[in-house]
């Protein structure tokens, strides 16, 4: 399907069903793949306020933050990723490129 077609497919699913946060994150990796961070960002953070467990949805807000240079956020959110799954390896992974990004060679 087409992006501009799937877009509007879950716009249309979010306008029907506003509290579904996995469309919030379907629309969210949609603007991710074509380069709209910010629109990305602001998807996975709907998505995170009607799911704040999701390790999915912080790690992938976190990785929209990292592209368009707030390593402050990214930071921020892979690490309450890490606090929900602590043996989660890519996450602590993650997390230490970030903390290195922000020159935290200690922490990381």
């Amino acid at each position: 399907m087409e992006t501009a077609a799937l877009e509007s497919e879950l716009k249309a699913a979010i306008k029907a069903n506003p509290g579904s946060a996995e469309s919030h994150a379907r629309l969210a990796s949609l603007c991710y793949g074509s380069g709209r961070f910010e629109d990305a960002i602001e998807s996975y953070s709907l998505a995170i306020e009607l799911d704040s467990k999701s390790i999915v949805y912080l790690r992938n807000r976190a990785l929209a933050y990292h592209a368009v240079g707030s390593l402050d956020k990214a930071c921020s959110d892979i690490i309450e990723a890490v606090t929900l799954s602590p043996r989660d390896a890519t996450l602590a992974d993650t997390l230490g490129v970030f903390l290195q990004d922000l020159n935290r060679f200690d922490e990381a």
